[in-house]
């Protein structure tokens, strides 16, 4: 009984078709199942999952960022400036990717929960300023040659697993354990149900906003390094289909897209079903074009079933 309740429904399906896809493609495909393969491209899920943890909660309270990509291209773009062009260390280099990464999650926030403007109009005016500013700070020259000690942040693993899969296993179990049993997801809930509601029940839902839409920041920032060492280049026009990958792995994990309902779990499971997907169909030779029109057909199929699970 306690197994049973551990995952939902959607989980359990979501997990079947997890192992479903990854045998399918095991049988179909010449090399799937190489262990250095799998374990290269499990370096993939890494950024998308990092960020998804804290979409989850956004989502749920009935928001959304699509400047997640914008946020982590110029965090990445400030660390190689700093470490670049202004003479500071790496470690700096590193601190200020967070923080620039933090600060541009409390503007999404602060606009959109203190001036009222809706998170989609914010996050849409900021993908295209973050960007911009990214572009403006890099004079679009796209830093490289960082320092070897650095680009190891790529590619350490604890035996085939990378260790920076480990940390979004622990994101993940840490992201899930704060919306199950704390009254952060409690109160995110609260909100995408009815954030009237929840202000009158003394609900903060202007500060659980900001924060959260800090913390997905916070997310990005933190991915920045990841991936800036994953291609060892620091590109202002890397990730143009980060944001849909993110809510993708969102809303196949289960997390309603209208607010009211989520899974952190769901969304790691999400994730790895998404990872699975795209790596059997570049493994096929299936076209990248295709995958990403693919990707958004799944968003919509999705969506549409969360919500009338949701209403049934």
């Amino acid at each position: 009984m306690k197994a049973a309740r551990f995952l939902s429904p959607h989980e359990w399906g979501l997990l079947l078709m997890c192992i479903l896809l990854f045998a399918s493609f095991g049988m179909v495909t010449e090399g799937f199942l190489d262990p250095w393969n799998l374990s290269d491209r499990s370096r993939h899920l890494v950024e998308v999952g990092l960020i998804a943890v804290p979409m989850t909660f956004i989502i749920c309270t009935g928001g959304i960022d699509i400047s997640v990509g914008s946020m982590m291209v110029l965090s990445g773009i400030v660390m190689g400036a700093a470490w670049r062009d202004w003479g500071l260390g790496m470690g700096v280099a590193l601190l200020l990717s967070v923080l620039t990464g933090t600060v541009a999650g409390f503007f999404n926030g602060w606009m959109g929960s203190f001036l009222g403007i809706a998170p989609l109009v914010v996050t849409l005016a900021t993908r295209a300023l973050y960007r911009g500013l990214a572009l403006g700070i890099s004079s679009a020259d796209p830093v490289r040659k960082f320092p070897p000690e650095f680009l190891r942040i790529a590619e350490l693993n604890l035996g085939y697993v990378p260790h920076t899969f480990l940390l979004l296993l622990v994101a993940i179990v840490a992201g899930h354990l704060v919306f199950r049993k704390s009254w952060i997801g409690r109160y995110a809930v609260a909100i995408g149900a009815s954030e009237r509601a929840a202000e009158f029940a003394a609900v903060p839902t202007r500060a659980l906003k900001t924060g959260l839409y800090t913390f997905s920041g916070f997310m990005c920032g933190l991915s920045a390094p990841i991936y800036v060492a994953r291609f060892a280049t620091a590109n202002p026009e890397h990730a143009p289909t980060l944001e849909l990958e993110v809510i993708a792995a969102v809303v196949v994990g289960g997390t309603r897209i209208t607010g009211g309902n989520g899974s952190v779990l769901g969304t790691g499971l999400g994730i790895l079903a998404v990872g699975i997907l795209r790596y059997g169909l570049d493994m096929t030779g299936f076209p990248q074009q295709w995958q990403t029109i693919l990707m958004g057909l799944v968003v919509i199929v999705m969506a549409v079933l969360n919500e009338w699970t949701t209403r049934r």
